[in-house]
């Protein structure tokens, strides 16, 4: 990810850029979805899974035309609105998943003790869904230095 001037390269910063807020619409729209129980939540899952049922190499060209329509074809931005576009429905799915696994009892108790419902989010969902997105496979499973892993995802963990 660095050169060999130790300096980020340029072509990073939109993807860490779209990560970024993918990563905090996706956890902003679970919450929404699962916790909030919401008379039409089922609709934006369900708008979330229709977005895999037209491949993202059909979408491609009328991306473009749209970023070019606007201004954004030889842009940054573009690379983070098509990240974000991309990769967010899947995302909105797989931690609505993972919220239907924390207890309502923690919400509601929560709610009980005088909690606002942002307050339910930062104080109790954002913590408990950071340690599930952590302990995912997505991210690696053993850090260097560490001779013990309770998975065997990779040869490098296997014992």
């Amino acid at each position: 990810m660095r050169d060999a001037g130790g300096v980020i390269p340029p072509a990073s910063h939109p993807w860490l850029g779209g990560l970024a807020l993918g990563a905090v619409l996706s956890l902003l729209a679970s919450f929404a979805v699962s916790r909030m129980r919401l008379t039409k939540g089922s609709l934006l899952t369900n708008a979330a899974l229709l977005t895999y049922a037209i491949p993202a190499s059909f979408l491609f060209v009328p991306y473009f035309r749209i970023m070019h329509s606007y201004g954004l074809s030889d842009n940054p931005w573009a690379v983070i609105a098509a990240q974000v576009t991309f990769a967010t429905p899947f995302a909105i799915l797989l931690l609505q998943l993972y919220a239907s696994l924390i207890p309502f009892e923690l919400d509601d108790a929560a709610r009980v003790d005088g909690a606002s419902a942002g307050q339910v989010y930062l104080r109790i969902y954002l913590p408990l869904m950071t340690l599930r997105w952590r302990s995912s496979r997505f991210t690696p499973c053993c850090s260097p230095g560490t001779t013990i892993c309770s998975r065997p995802c990779c040869s490098r963990c296997a014992t």
